[in-house]
């Protein structure tokens, strides 16, 4: 399960401002809000979403999926229920994403059918709407990050590697005519992916930077190194010709400890830091609190029904 990470703000719509604001104070009072009716007030694409606070900075975004053909299937006597027909009148069938919050930047873990982004934007953006906050919005941006092929050689260590090939290059022909492919099928093609794989513990940062300075610019799409800026640094995917998303990968195993996982796995990363660092100075953001939503972040202070205001 990849956690993919984004940075956040909030800017002002009338000034222009923009702020860097922890939103977790604001996120923990709404999911711990005990009223049925405003923890399902949030609608997303005929679904609704739920917020649960799971532990420290770790909550679970529930996407209901009512409107899905789901079945439950006995894998001995080989029959299909629908599993709409097991629940209560008072039960829905829902699937979780993992969200971690951080300074200025969350992770989001997703499975299939599992909310994704876009519901992050929609829970955040509802909920202020509903509470009349409505010269702010929410803003995100994909951590992202890239290298340059002269830059290759700088690093300190690189390990797998792939590379995209255009298919009308002179390589690409002699590859799939090594495959047994006609002429005439050449056209069916539009590249190729080729990965390298080093032997174990065995550096090839030299070949490798070889082959991105002579051969970059003659049809290579795109290309992707698991390597090391520094000796301590963790692996990581570095891209060339084109920026790559800031992940990391969790090992979801039967579901239990995933937070533990993601919180370790954040710490870990100090990229992560890194670009958010790099978003808050391009943007100039201010860390000056922001009243219309720092008094929310007292369950005190939250209405007793959203849906009416």
């Amino acid at each position: 399960m990849r956690l993919n990470y984004h940075a956040y703000y909030f800017q002002n719509m009338q000034t222009g401002r923009k702020v860097q604001l922890d939103i977790r104070p604001f996120l923990r009072a709404f999911s711990s809000l005990q009223s049925p009716e405003v923890r399902s007030c949030v609608e997303y694409n005929g679904e609704t979403l739920y917020l649960m606070h799971d532990v420290e900075d770790t909550f679970l975004l529930v996407q209901t999926r009512m409107n899905e053909i789901i079945r439950k299937i006995d894998t001995q006597n080989l029959t299909v229920d629908e599993i709409t027909a097991l629940l209560n009148d008072h039960e829905q069938v829902g699937f979780a994403s993992y969200l971690h919050f951080g300074e200025g930047f969350f992770g989001i873990a997703t499975t299939v059918l599992a909310p994704r982004i876009g519901a992050v934007d929609a829970l955040i953006s509802t909920l202020f709407n509903m509470l009349n906050i409505n010269e702010w919005r929410f803003i995100t941006h994909p951590l992202v990050h890239d290298i340059s092929a002269d830059s290759v050689k700088d690093l300190d260590f690189v390990s797998g590697t792939s590379i995209e090939l255009a298919a009308d290059l002179s390589i690409g022909e002699d590859l799939m005519g090594m495959l047994g492919f006609d002429q005439d099928e050449f056209q069916l093609f539009d590249g190729f992916e080729i990965k390298i794989k080093p032997r174990r513990n065995r550096n090839i940062k030299e070949p490798i930077s070889r082959f991105a300075e002579d051969k970059l610019d003659q049809g290579v799409g795109k290309m992707v190194m698991r390597a090391k800026r520094e000796a301590g640094d963790l692996m990581t995917d570095l891209y060339l010709n084109e920026s790559g998303s800031v992940f990391d990968t969790i090992n979801k195993g039967n579901g239990h400890g995933i937070a533990a996982k993601i919180s370790d796995k954040v710490e870990n990363n100090d990229l992560v830091r890194e670009k958010v660092a790099e978003i808050r100075e391009i943007n100039e953001l201010d860390t000056q609190p922001i009243d219309a939503i720092c008094r929310y972040n007292s369950v005190d202070n939250w209405p007793n029904n959203l849906v009416d205001l």
